[in-house]
């Protein structure tokens, strides 16, 4: 697991109710996970034999190293918990109109297109994800930004949960 994982606790204890969700953290914290940071080379690790599972990871990191012959799968979490991109156009911006015309290109089917080739979601719906099943059939559910306001709450509980200093 991530040692910077406290958003995937505060969205799962969001799912699965705060008591049953504590006695699941407090279950897996029992199997003491090896922490690290960074989810790809974790998944790397994965992909080597150094560990049977991992908990939480990032399905177009999996399909990637899929493609590249790593013998490792996923499967979802449902409701999975899908978070957006963002972009933005600082107020004082030195060129705001040539900004604003590579905000027009970076939303553009073509540039979401070319997403979609590192194994991204787009953010567009007309442009399916490669592979399809990133998505297909998954129930989602956007990130509540509600969450942020307990987040450092839930952080100091992450930590304590799992012993990370």
């Amino acid at each position: 697991m991530d040692t910077t994982d406290e958003r995937w606790f505060t969205q799962t204890l969001d799912k699965m109710g705060e008591e049953r969700g504590l006695a699941y953290m407090k279950k897996l914290a029992a199997q003491e996970p090896q922490f690290r940071r960074g989810h790809t080379m974790m998944l790397q690790l994965l992909a080597v034999g150094e560990f049977p599972v991992n908990v939480i990871a990032y399905g177009y990191q999996v399909e990637y190293l899929k493609k590249q012959g790593a013998p490792i799968d996923w499967s979802a979490d449902e409701p999975v918990t899908s978070t957006g991109g963002v972009i933005s156009l600082a107020k004082h911006a030195p060129h705001p109109e040539a900004a604003k015309l590579f905000i027009d290109f970076a939303m553009s089917k073509v540039a979401q297109e070319e997403i979609t080739k590192f194994n991204r979601v787009a953010t567009r719906v007309d442009v399916p994800p490669d592979p399809p099943h990133l998505v297909e059939g998954l129930k989602m559910a956007p990130v509540k930004p509600e969450l942020g306001k307990i987040l450092r709450n839930r952080t100091v509980q992450f930590r304590k949960i799992f012993g990370i200093q």
